[in-house]
């Protein structure tokens, strides 16, 4: 893990919030925490490095799950992570949670290997993520390369005695 991995942990409760950070940090992550919905969305319209967010469901004002809502319709942050932690465990609560657009789920009280267990899972499937988009980035960059190469070529004046017709197709955008 690298000091890229920065992970936001929100909870109103202090005392939740400061051993969600201790432990996080002991096992080198760096964190952010904030003891509402309003600072964590206020926090994400700014800081575009968040990796993952731990977020409490049971908060005042905005709570876990609007905060949630917010991040994945709103904001259209959809490579953020999110874990919501909550002492809800009913079956209606995860699946709320869920539509919301929460990725995992997390019951309190906090099991600190299974946290662990279920951070390490997401980012390492956000790393994937992560590589697999900067080489579709790479292969549209060369794809477009190809496309002006093939119109330089389709224009060339040719001297008479390579004369012939081209026959030009250009490359084109998510042909299967």
């Amino acid at each position: 893990m690298s000091i890229e991995e920065l992970i936001l942990v929100v909870d109103d409760n202090r005392q939740n919030l400061v051993m969600l950070e201790s432990y996080l940090q002991e096992e080198g992550y760096s964190v952010i925490a904030l003891s509402s919905g309003e600072e964590a969305l206020e926090i994400l319209r700014k800081e575009v490095k968040i990796k993952l967010v731990l977020l409490d469901v049971m908060m005042p004002g905005i709570n876990g799950i609007e905060v949630c809502e917010k991040i994945r319709f709103e904001m259209g942050r959809d490579e953020l992570s999110i874990i919501l932690v909550t002492s809800l465990d009913a079956r209606e609560d995860r699946l709320e949670g869920l539509e919301a657009g929460a990725d995992d789920f997390l019951t309190k009280p906090i099991d600190w290997a299974e946290l662990m267990a279920r951070v390490k899972s997401l980012l390492r499937f956000k790393r994937a993520h992560d590589r697999v988009e900067k080489q579709r980035q790479r292969l549209e960059h060369q794809l477009n390369l190809a496309r002006r190469v093939q119109k330089a070529l389709a224009n060339l004046d040719l001297p008479p005695e390579l004369a012939g017709e081209i026959f030009y197709r250009p490359m084109e955008k998510n042909r299967r």
